[in-house]
């Protein structure tokens, strides 16, 4: 089937199920607001959690030196899709998402990766200390009940995907219960953020686009069917359209529907996401 007729058929197809089910939107933010900051701190952060924050923006969280110096190192290496989906790319030998598992061979592949892929990013950006090492840092630091690797019953997991696009990204959702059935029988948490460095950005495209909307399954089923995302054309427009800059950490509500622009040149940045369990307990990250 040609591009153009499978978009044809996307959009006849959920069109009329998001007239009906357009009024089961929820977890709608009443302001999408954008805050720029030099560094992170718990207040910062806490806002962010609350709701206060919908997307926290730090210009310059990795330095020139150091993106170079990954960019060269990564550039080495082939970019591939993920395992399950066809135009989602990341850097080879660079980590493995945990929404690639979904059997217990996969699983196994997954675990088996996470400190070889650990490794390798940190000696990517060496003799610079990596964003993700950096985050990880930062959040234990100011967060009063520290920060650590996501475990979920199957040992530490892996943190620090090195993602490389270029072709659009249909608005989709991460949330970790969709990802593994079990996590929140096993870690009970309030919500999860995305976040992501980048180390190349396009002179037109990959820009960041998201919707102060959350769906239940139920819906997103229906809207997405068998893709992984849903068709911009059956969604209001997005509330923040952000254009990131090279160096720049952005963080922002994964829970909420995003998307990613087509791009004129590959877009890439490592990025990882962080459970919140409320504030009397630690940060959990996690790829």
């Amino acid at each position: 089937m040609s591009k153009l007729l499978a978009s044809t058929f996307f959009k006849s197809r959920f069109k009329r199920s998001f007239a009906v089910l357009s009024t089961n939107f929820k977890n709608h933010f009443p302001k999408a607001e954008v805050v720029k900051v030099n560094d992170l701190d718990a207040q910062y952060l806490s806002d962010f959690f609350d709701g206060k924050i919908f997307v926290l923006r730090v210009p310059g969280f990795c330095t020139g030196g150091a993106v170079a110096q990954a960019l060269e190192n990564m550039r080495k290496h082939e970019i591939i899709d993920y395992s399950n989906t066809v135009g989602v790319g990341k850097v080879k030998n660079f980590g493995m998402a945990y929404y690639e598992v979904n059997n217990e061979s996969s699983k196994k592949f997954y675990y088996d990766q996470v400190l070889p892929s650990i490794t390798t990013l940190r000696q990517a950006f060496y003799p610079f200390l990596s964003p993700i090492d950096k985050m990880r840092l930062m959040l234990d630091e100011q967060w009063n009940k520290g920060a650590s690797r996501l475990n979920v019953g199957e040992g530490k997991m892996f943190i620090g995907l090195a993602r490389a696009l270029k072709e659009n990204v249909f608005p989709h959702e991460d949330k970790l219960e969709r990802d593994d059935r079990k996590a929140f029988s096993t870690v009970n948490y309030v919500t999860q953020a995305a976040f992501n460095c980048y180390l190349s950005t396009p002179d037109i495209g990959g820009a960041l686009q998201i919707w102060n909307l959350s769906l239940d399954d139920e819906v997103y089923k229906k809207l997405s069917g068998d893709h992984y995302g849903i068709d911009r054309s059956l969604l209001p427009p997005p509330a923040v359209t952000i254009h990131p800059e090279v160096g720049e950490l952005v963080i922002f509500h994964s829970r909420c529907l995003h998307a990613i622009t087509e791009s004129s040149k590959t877009r890439i940045a490592v990025s990882g996401f962080i459970l919140y369990q409320g504030k009397e307990n630690p940060l959990h990250l996690w790829s």
